[in-house]
């Protein structure tokens, strides 16, 4: 997934939208947002699919770094 778009929804978190490329994520992984600035860490709390098909969202917290545009969303490893 690319971060399209960082939402601030006040008492839940910071929500992410893009187009998902390939991968599984669960509520509760911890995913990894890079990008040539740098990167950031986070718990997947949420989940959508947005229409049209390939579109979705990811409700975050524990959130260590800064979110962006154009980050990459992977799942972080033990190492990372």
């Amino acid at each position: 997934m690319v971060v399209e778009e960082v939402w601030r929804i006040a008492g839940r978190g910071p929500i992410i939208t893009g187009p998902i490329h390939s991968g599984v994520v669960s509520v509760g992984d911890t995913v990894r947002l890079t990008d040539d600035l740098g990167s950031a860490t986070a718990s997947v709390v949420g989940i959508e699919f947005h229409m049209p098909p390939g579109q979705g969202g990811l409700l975050l917290s524990d959130i260590q770094g800064e979110l962006r545009q154009g980050q990459v969303v992977r799942l972080a490893r033990p190492a990372d």
